[in-house]
C-alpha cells in the first residue's frame, strides 16, 4: 500500500510545491503517530512495519535525521518484539550513529546499552563488553542510576561468559553499591546479590558465598519474591553440595524444587535434579535415587521439545515474513494489485511446517532414546569413579596425619631430652665448677677481679641453661595447666622497652588432654616469638576463646604487618603452627598487610564432654604485662 506523501506528489503540479511540503509532512508525521502507538504496545503487527518503511523513505528525502534516526530505532524494536536479533541490531546500530552525529546523547547511550544486550543474547560477548562499558561510563558520570544497574549487571554477567571472573564481581559489588546507597530496590538488591553468589560459586570463594546466600534467604524471605527465594535456596544447596553437607544440599534443592516447576524454570531443574540425585547417593537414600532420575530426564525433555517448538517457529515467522516482504514489494511496483490469496499460502507454508515438525519429532525420538542410555551409562561411571575417588583421598588423608602426629610427637620428644640432658649434664657441670670455685675462695685467699668475673658468667650461664630447659620441657604446663604456663611463658619476655603483651582468656574449660594443652602452648610460643622478632610491634594481644565447640586462639600485633600467601610462604615458623593446627583438626588462618599488622588465628574442634567449665571471669583471666 503507497503511503499518503507519494499519492500526493503524484497529483500536484510543480507549482504547488509549498503545499506539498506542508501537506507531505502532515501526512508523514500522521503516519509515524500511529506507528509510533502500535510498536509502543508491543503489538506485532506487519503493516507497522510497510508503515514505518514507507515514512523512512519519506524522511530520507526531507533529511530529517533526528526523526530518521527515531523510525530506524522503532524498526530494531519492531525486530526484536519478532525474536529477529540480528535484523534489530543492524537498524538499531544505524540509528546509533546517526543519533551520535546529531548530538543526542541519551539517546545514543541508551541504543548502546541495548545493543550490549542484544549482542550478549545471540553470543557475541566481546561486542556486548564494548558497548556496555560506554553506556554504564555515561550512566555514571550523568548519575542516571536505574540504567547503570541494569547494564552493569548486564556487563558483569558478559564478562563472567569469556570467563573474566574478576571483573564480573567488580561489576556486581559497584552495582550493589548504588542498590543499597541510592536506589534502596530491595528486589534489584536480592537480584544483585545472587549474580555475586554466582560469581563466588564460580571461583570457589564457598564460605564467602555461603554468607551472603544466608543473608539474602532471609530478605527474599521477608520480601515475599518467591522466584528470588527459590534461586537462593538453589544456590544454598549447591554450596552445601560443593561443601559435600549433602543433607543440607537435599533440603535446599527440595525447597526449591516445587516453585521452579510452578513458575516452569525449566532451564534450572536440570543440575539441580542432577546434584540431588549425588546427594541421594551420599546419604544412602538409593530408593529417591530412580525418582529424581526420572524428573531430570522428563525436564530435559521438556526443555528440548520447548526448543524444537521454538526453532520451528521461527523457521515459519521467517518463511512467512519473507514471503509477504516479496508480496509488497511486489504491490508497490505494479500499484494496481491490492488483493492475494494469501489463504492457499498459508495452507502449503503449514503443510510444509507439519511435515517438517514431524520427521523432526521421530528423528528426535530415536534420538533421545540413545542419548538416555548413554547418559545413563555416563552417570553410573561416573559415580563409581568419584566413589574410588573419595576412598583413594581418605585413605591419603589418614596416611598424612599419621606421618604429622609421628613428626610432632618426635620434637616433643626430642626438646624433653635436650632439656633433660642440659638440666642434669650441663647445669650439674655448671653447678660443681661453681662450688669448686667456692671452696677456693673458702680459704681465705683474697678474691681477683678475674675470678669474680667467672663466677658472675657461670652464674650467667647457670640461669640461661634453666631458661632454655624450661623452654624445652615445660614444667609448669604439666603441674599446673595451659593458663598458668601461658602466663610464665609472657613473663619471660621482660625486656624494657620491648612491646607490651596482653593476655586473655575468656570461657574456661578444664579438660584432662596434656596433647591439646602442650600443642596449644607450643603454637602460643611460636606465635608471640614471631611477632617479637619480625613484627616489631608495640603492642601484642594473645586471646583463648572457649565458644561451644571450638577453642579459638589469636594473637593480634600492631607491627609492620606482612604478605602472607599459604601457598607460596615458606617460614618454617608458620609452617610449624599450621602442622600443629592441621593434625588437632583445625584451622590456621593470618590476616595481614604491609603497615597494618597482623592477626594470626587457629581455630581447634574441642570437646566440651571432655572437661568441666571454669568459673573464670575475664578480670579473672586476662593479664597485662609490660615488655
Amino acid at each position: 500500500m503507497m503511503s499518503p506523501g507519494l499519492i500526493l506528489r503524484l497529483n500536484i503540479k510543480k507549482t504547488h510545491r509549498l503545499s506539498l511540503i506542508f501537506i507531505l509532512v502532515f501526512c508523514l508525521f500522521s503516519n509515524l503517530k500511529e506507528a509510533f502507538a502500535q510498536t509502543d504496545t508491543f503489538t506485532v503487527n506487519r503493516s507497522v512495519k510497510n508503515l514505518l518503511f514507507n515514512s523512512l523513505k519519506d524522511v530520507e528525502k526531507n533529511k530529517d535525521d533526528e526523526l530518521k534516526a527515531e523510525i530506524l530505532r522503532r524498526l530494531g524494536a519492531y525486530y526484536e518484539a519478532d525474536s529477529r536479533q540480528d535484523s534489530a541490531i543492524s537498524f538499531y546500530q544505524k540509528s546509533c550513529i546517526i543519533y551520535k552525529k546529531i548530538g543526542k546523547e541519551r539517546e545514543y547511550y541508551d541504543l548502546l546499552a541495548k545493543l550490549g544486550e542484544l549482542n550478549y543474547n545471540v553470543f557475541n560477548y566481546k561486542f556486548a563488553i564494548s558497548y556496555l562499558k560506554d553506556a554504564t561510563e555515561y550512566y555514571r558520570q550523568h548519575k542516571i542510576y536505574l540504567p547503570y544497574v541494569k547494564s552493569m549487571n548486564q556487563l558483569g554477567e558478559a564478562y563472567s561468559k569469556i570467563n573474566d571472573d574478576v571483573n564480573a564481581r567488580q561489576c556486581f559489588i559497584a552495582t550493589l553499591e548504588v542498590n543499597n546507597n541510592i536506589l534502596k530496590d530491595t528486589h534489584l538488591i536480592i537480584e544483585n546479590k545472587i549474580l555475586i553468589i554466582q560469581n563466588d560459586i564460580k571461583t570457589n570463594n564457598l564460605d564467602r558465598a555461603l554468607s551472603l546466600a544466608n543473608h539474602n534467604l532471609k530478605v527474599a524471605a521477608i520480601y515475599g519474591d518467591s522466584d528470588m527465594l527459590a534461586q537462593t535456596e538453589f544456590q544454598m544447596g549447591t554450596l552445601f553440595f560443593r561443601m559435600e553437607k549433602f543433607d543440607k544440599a537435599k533440603e535446599y534443592f527440595l525447597k526449591a524444587e516445587p516453585i521452579f516447576v510452578k513458575n516452569e524454570n525449566y532451564q534450572t531443574l536440570p543440575p539441580l535434579y542432577k546434584m540431588l540425585a549425588q546427594a541421594y547417593i551420599d546419604l544412602n537414600e538409593k530408593e529417591m535415587l530412580q525418582p529424581t532420575l526420572e524428573k531430570y530426564y522428563a525436564v530435559v525433555d521438556k526443555i528440548k521439545n520447548t526448543e524444537i517448538v521454538k526453532s520451528s517457529q521461527e523457521i515459519t515467522q521467517r518463511f512467512d515474513s519473507e514471503q509477504k516482504d516479496k508480496v509488497i514489494k511486489q504491490l508497490e511496483n505494479e500499484n494496481e494489485l491490492k488483493t492475494i490469496n494469501s489463504r492457499q499460502q498459508k495452507v502449503i507454508i503449514y503443510t510444509l511446517v507439519f511435515a517438517f515438525l514431524v520427521t523432526l519429532l521421530v528423528i528426535y525420538l530415536i534420538y533421545n532414546n540413545y542419548i538416555n542410555r548413554l547418559k545413563a551409562n555416563q552417570i553410573i561411571a561416573q559415580q563409581q569413579s568419584e566413589l574410588s575417588d573419595k576412598q583413594m583421598k581418605q585413605i591419603e588423608q589418614e596416611s598424612q596425619i599419621k606421618a604429622m602426629e609421628s613428626m610432632l610427637m618426635g620434637q616433643e620428644a626430642e626438646r624433653n631430652r635436650i632439656g633433660k640432658d642440659l638440666h642434669d649434664s650441663l647445669g650439674a657441670i655448671l653447678s660443681s665448677i661453681k662450688l669448686q670455685m667456692s671452696a677456693d675462695l673458702s680459704k681465705n685467699l683474697p678474691e681477683s677481679p678475674s675470678m669474680k668475673k667467672a663466677k658472675e658468667m657461670i652464674d650467667d650461664a647457670c640461669e640461661e641453661v634453666r631458661k632454655i630447659s624450661r623452654d624445652m620441657m615445660p614444667i609448669t604446663l604439666s603441674k599446673y595447666g595451659l593458663h598458668t604456663a601461658v602466663e610464665e611463658l609472657i613473663d619471660k619476655y621482660n625486656i624494657e622497652g620491648g612491646p607490651t603483651i596482653i593476655y586473655q582468656a575468656f570461657g574456661i574449660i578444664r579438660h584432662e588432654n596434656k596433647d591439646l594443652d602442650l600443642f596449644v602452648y607450643r603454637i602460643i610460643q611460636e606465635l608471640v616469638n614471631n611477632c617479637i622478632k619480625h613484627a616489631e610491634a608495640q603492642e601484642i594481644i594473645v586471646q583463648i576463646n572457649y565458644l561451644e565447640n571450638v577453642m579459638m586462639i589469636t594473637v593480634e600485633d600492631d607491627g609492620k604487618g606482612f604478605l602472607y600467601d599459604q601457598s607460596l610462604y615458606q617460614g618454617m615458623g608458620l609452617k610449624n603452627v599450621e602442622f600443629r593446627a592441621q593434625y588437632l583438626k583445625g584451622r590456621f588462618s593470618v590476616e595481614s598487610s604491609p603497615g597494618v599488622g597482623s592477626i594470626m588465628v587457629v581455630e581447634i574442634p574441642f570437646n566440651e564432654n571432655s572437661g568441666e567449665k571454669g568459673t573464670m571471669t575475664q578480670q579473672e583471666s586476662g593479664r597485662v604485662l609490660k615488655i
